[in-house]
């Protein structure tokens, strides 16, 4: 039986003691990350290569190359001349005199002082397909298609010529342009001696003139490498990790002891990184073989790859985390080049260039601002003098951070520029060799925050009020309505919107053009996009959600299905370039009405889910399967997770469609929700604990919300935070085998991103700051350890078949009391109560 509540422990009470006493830093989590696109100033969104010094920073794409000014904090494009100029940017690297030189597929450029170099074949170059390039002392080192390497003494300014390393120069023009090999990764040394990765040879060594194969024993899975990484192992050795078409090895001293150590298979990789990090976790007990090999191969190192289409995967105390654009900052699946830079993490993406921090004393946005701890925090949209208690239905993250409430749309304003501490020149980093960890100083640590401008970390409000039509003071604009039904963030950092249910509309904020007397402060307008001269649904058309997934805006409606955007980064004045395509009953869908969206894993890839308000179809581009969910109910809200399940909430519980297709329910009587309405849910992407599943769930009684506010109470020199403890609506979290229970009531909404939980509610906007990968250790446990925070689901950790639950009136079941025990469902308790949740920031 469970304690009374006065003998109960608070779980976030707990959790807060917990962490402040072990100072727990929570690694790449949630709204630390950066993300740098084509609205900061890039070229393109398609980003492919980065480079840094003490003095710039530059990012290339698939059209040229971004340069960031640490003084002003602008990004801006970087003038190439006609050789190059618009050319997909295949590697960067800044040599010891602070000049960038750059890979492209005709050639490669040097940006000296006041002038740019351009070098081809005359120059030495074995052809000008160049792939990749890196600095090592005074030499620079060229990795061309074909699998050739030559290097050129860098020079202070003017030319240089190129000399052979690993081919003679002497041969036949023809061999020259028939070897069909390409260049992934260098990793060269002083002396010409080091090593080369390749699409279609394999791993070479080289020393001097000779170029051999890596291995000298036991033979690589495949001779497609696309990345590889070194470091210094034990005894001194030299430890491979090489990634191939066919997997992930390990090669010790030239000697291949692992052939294919990946988390899934089918993970085309596209980078390889590690660095050296203290334990923060117990190792789980039921380690797989592979990785117990790989753990014992790293030993205290982290590792992080990069794939393309399956997002970023690190390992780290015997744990795999998968980051996804559903589950984090991640802006796309695909990576395309992954970098580390001091304490930090760089991805190459497909919709811009992704900062990660690994330091614990990570940047938090909102640090100083809301109510409450930084564990438990309340915030309230909008400008300082326009801050009011009011609905908040959804939530969702650009570059800033954009909530839509029952009184306008906010926008917490990002900061544009970078952290100080990523600003340093570190040869190494062009390198496949590992880039050494700088300790972590009060110098870096100061210098982890992200420069600020002015006008940003502020927010801004969009409302529909009369007073508002001819005056804007840059904090304040007018809108269509205040009645946003859905609202997604595309990839060049645009919301889209559905205005009361009828009314597509874009928002860009577009740069002010600045008088010569004015500061740096950032100055924005909106500029809005209304599609309604050619939208493709019938006018009288109601649209229920939007979707992006990857670079496709998706459109539920009611009554046609859904539509399909091809290009929503499109500007202009022409709507009919839209791309529009149709999706509904001539194409196979028989359920018209759209509600939701999620991408559910299959073993052969992938498939779209779309949730209705009475059952659920899955799609795999081509064919449309319903699915029998049984029983008579209402379908509010959905979401998928890395596994392949689907999650889905409606008025009578919690359903989790399986892989294989089983239906299988959570509610009031076997997982402790305090009610079976449920409003929102969110699957997390760090599966290693319990049963595999990481799952946020929020219910309600109330269809107004039953949050309350909180009371705050002065306790000698200190404020503190009085939270209701209210029944019929609370925060749970599964993790495939026990039930843990917030007390947070009123939740409409939820936006995760790593261990940041934000939820809207019926009176504010709340953030939870949890340690993920801390929440199931023997430690936390220790402190949250009351079964009222931690039961375990009753019968079998998949919940209860479908067959035994009916709708929520009961008409084929009893609503889901099957198997509850005596003592009934947890916190039923009448009336509230208070809670204590810490001092008020600043305090």
């Amino acid at each position: 039986m469970p304690g009374t509540r006065s003998d109960r422990l608070p779980f976030l009470a707990a959790m807060m003691v917990f962490c402040l006493l072990h100072a727990l830093p929570a690694l790449a989590g949630g709204s630390c990350w950066q993300v740098v696109n084509q609205g900061s100033g890039l070229p393109s969104n398609k980003t492919t290569a980065f480079a840094t010094s003490g003095k710039q920073m530059a990012v290339g794409t698939d059209v040229g190359i971004g340069l960031y000014d640490p003084v002003t904090a602008l990004w801006a494009p970087l003038p190439l001349p006609d050789q190059v100029a618009s050319c997909e940017i295949r590697d960067l690297a800044y040599d010891g005199n602070h000049q960038l030189w750059v890979a492209t597929p005709h050639g490669i450029a040097h940006v000296q002082d006041g002038s740019i170099e351009v070098f081809g074949v005359a120059d030495g170059l074995p052809n000008i397909d160049v792939e990749r390039i890196q600095v090592a002392g005074p030499d620079l080192y060229v990795g061309c298609f074909g699998g050739f390497i030559c290097k050129a003494l860098i020079p202070q300014n003017g030319r240089t010529t190129f000399t052979a390393v690993n081919y003679d120069p002497n041969e036949r023009e023809d061999s020259l342009r028939l070897r069909s090999v390409g260049v992934t990764a260098l990793a060269m040394k002083d002396g010409s001696r080091g090593f080369f990765s390749t699409k279609g040879a394999g791993l070479y060594e080289v020393q001097g003139r000779a170029c051999l194969p890596a291995e000298r024993s036991g033979d690589l899975p495949s001779e497609w490498v696309e990345t590889f990484t070194i470091f210094e192992g034990k005894s001194r050795q030299e430890y491979l990790m090489i990634g191939t078409s066919s997997g992930l090895s390990l090669m010790v001293d030239g000697h291949v002891r692992e052939a294919d150590v990946l988390p899934q298979a089918g993970l085309w990789m596209t980078g390889l990184v590690t660095g050296t990090a203290e334990p923060m976790l117990p190792v789980p007990r039921n380690l797989s073989e592979n990785d117990r090999k790989l753990r014992e191969f790293l030993g205290k190192r982290y590792l992080w790859i990069s794939t393309r289409e399956h997002g970023l995967w690190r390992f780290q105390d015997g744990r795999w985390t998968q980051f996804l654009p559903e589950n984090s900052q991640l802006p796309s699946r695909t990576v395309h080049r992954l970098f580390k830079v001091g304490r930090r993490i760089v991805a190459c993406t497909d919709a811009g260039l992704v900062i990660i921090p690994l330091l614990p004393f990570e940047y938090d946005e909102f640090k100083g601002r809301g109510l409450g701890s930084r564990y438990m925090l309340t915030l309230y949209p909008g400008p300082d003098l326009q801050k009011y208690m009011c609905p908040v239905n959804h939530i969702v993250r650009g570059t800033d951070l954009w909530v839509a409430t029952e009184k306008g749309l906010c926008r917490f304003v990002g900061v544009s520029g970078v952290s100080e501490a990523l600003m340093r020149f570190s040869p190494e980093m062009t390198s496949a060799r590992e880039d050494p960890d700088k300790p972590a100083d009060e110098d870096e640590a100061a210098g982890a925050r992200p420069v600020a401008k002015g006008g940003e970390r502020k927010w801004q409000i969009f409302k529909k009020d009369p007073t508002l039509l001819f005056y804007t003071d840059g904090v304040t604009w007018p809108i269509y309505s205040n009645d946003v039904t859905a609202i997604v963030v595309d990839r060049s950092d645009h919301p889209w919107m559905v205005f009361e249910r009828k009314l597509l509309a874009r928002l860009r904020m577009v740069p002010r053009r600045k008088k010569s007397d004015e500061t740096d402060e950032r100055l924005e307008d909106p500029a809005w996009d209304y599609i309604n001269k050619s939208q493709p649904w019938p006018g009288d058309t109601k649209l229920n959600a939007l979707w992006m997934d990857e670079d496709k805006l998706f459109v539920g409606t009611k009554g046609w299905g859904f539509y399909v955007l091809g290009n929503p980064g499109y500007v202009g004045p022409d709507e009919a370039k839209f791309d529009w395509k149709n999706y509904g009953d001539l194409e196979g869908l028989r359920n018209l009405n759209v509600i939701g969206f999620a991408r559910r894993r299959t073993q052969q890839g992938s498939e779209i889910a779309l949730l209705h308000p009475d059952g659920l179809t899955l799609w795999n581009g081509k064919d449309f399967v319903p699915i029998d969910l049984g029983g008579r109910r209402t379908y509010s809200c959905i979401s998928g997770d890395a596994l392949g399940n689907l999650w889905l909430g409606s008025d009578g519980g919690l359903f989790r469609v399986t892989p294989d297709l089983r239906v299988v329910s959570f509610t009031t009587g076997n997982a402790f929700l305090e009610s079976d309405r449920i409003t929102a849910v969110a699957a997390s992407n760090d599966t290693a604990e319990g049963g595999g599943y990481a799952v946020w769930v929020a219910c309600d009684q109330s269809p107004a919300g039953s949050d309350q506010p909180p009371n705050v109470v002065k306790r000698g020199d200190k404020k503190v935070v009085l939270e209701m403890d209210i029944a019929g609506s609370s925060l749970h979290f599964f993790d495939g085998h026990d039930w843990d229970k917030w007390k947070v009531a009123g939740v409409r909404c939820m936006l995760l991103e790593g261990d940041y939980l934000f939820l809207g509610t019926n009176i504010r906007m709340r953030r939870l700051n949890v340690p993920m990968n801390k929440m199931k250790t023997e430690d936390w446990r220790n402190v949250t350890s009351d079964k009222v925070y931690g039961q375990e689901a009753r019968g079998a950790a998949d919940g209860l078949p479908a067959s035994q639950l009916g709708g929520p009136d009961g008409a084929d079941g009893d609503g889901g009391a099957a198997g509850a025990a005596d003592d009934g469902p947890v916190g039923q308790d009448e009336g509230s109560e208070n809670r204590e949740l810490g001092p008020v920031p600043g305090e």
